[in-house]
């Protein structure tokens, strides 16, 4: 068609060698919480038109949420300036999307603004990616989508490595249960948290403390959660040697603050012993998907008294 030489996507159309190519571009790409909290996408041809370009905007595959947002803001095809700041209002765009507007006489729409949280979720980095289609007046281009990265903050620690672990957990061991009473209230209770939620797992090696004065005789059976999640119940004698010479690993899934409870049931024997202590210690596994540190309280300890004798 050699009326149209610049622009052949519509050989039924002779006239639309200067028809825009329109595309989208996240022009500030980056957000770090606390510290700079914006993403900017704009919408923009390559030529100007006499005639306004509409596009409609919506989500793309991403890892960002409604809730990871605090505002977005734009104006909308009929040049009015929308501000979302609800939960409602944020998801209906991601679910649903918008249109919005290159006037007649520009290049560019007004700047597409997404407001992140500076939450205390331990992320890395999530991203957010705008797609554009049903271009009026105009067509797509190859870049149709464009993505923002959101980066937890730092820590302040310049030594460790790292410029985005701000909301890195720290883990803990606590006896929520820390005495037992032969006979009586047989189970110690052992909790394995961390102070903020991450959308990884963490994976902890529990292993027994030195200073610990239980022996596997004393124990009745040691019930846990693997790191596999598989809910393990030690009853024999040798399995319950095994936890204790070896350790075990547990896992705080994504999205909580805790791992399921370690129970262990001691047995009520007939021996004098006043007190006996069970210490669990805890570790960070090295293949844990969440680089989590281990707190002050790394170690936990349960007491088994003698009964009363009436």
């Amino acid at each position: 068609n050699t009326n149209n030489p610049n622009n052949p996507d519509d050989v039924n159309d002779e006239v639309d060698g200067d028809k825009p190519v329109v595309g989208v571009t996240a022009t500030d790409a980056q957000a770090v919480e606390g510290v700079d909290n914006t993403l900017v996408f704009t919408v923009a041809q390559n030529n100007l038109s006499n005639f306004d370009t509409i596009v409609k905007v919506s989500l793309g595959i991403s890892t960002l949420v409604a809730a990871d947002i605090a505002s977005i803001s734009y104006t909308n095809a009929a040049g009015v300036v929308v501000s979302l700041t609800t939960a409602t209002q944020i998801q209906n765009f991601l679910t649903n999307g918008d249109s919005v507007k290159i006037p007649a006489g520009s290049t560019s729409a007004p700047a597409i603004t997404v407001t992140v949280i500076d939450d205390n979720i331990y992320e890395q980095s999530e991203n957010i990616v705008l797609t554009i289609s049903n271009a009026s007046n105009a067509t797509v281009g190859s870049n149709a989508s464009a993505t923002g990265t959101v980066l937890d903050e730092d820590n302040g620690n310049p030594n460790d490595g790292s410029t985005t672990d701000g909301d890195k957990p720290v883990v803990s061991i606590t006896a929520t249960e820390a005495q037992a009473i032969e006979g009586v209230d047989n189970t110690l209770i052992f909790t394995v948290t961390q102070t903020n939620l991450s959308n990884l797992d963490t994976t902890v090696k529990v292993s027994l403390g030195a200073t610990n004065t239980v022996e596997a005789a004393d124990i009745a059976k040691i019930s846990y959660t693997n790191a596999a999640g598989v809910v393990v119940t030690l009853d024999k004698l040798s399995d319950i040697q095994a936890f204790l010479t070896n350790g075990a690993t547990v896992n705080i899934p994504a999205g909580s603050l805790s791992a399921p409870a370690i129970t262990v049931t001691v047995i009520d024997d007939a021996i004098y012993e006043q007190s006996e202590d069970l210490v669990l210690n805890i570790a960070v596994d090295a293949n844990s998907p969440t680089p989590a540190t281990v707190g002050s309280n790394a170690s936990a300890t349960g007491t088994v008294l003698d009964e009363d004798n009436g």
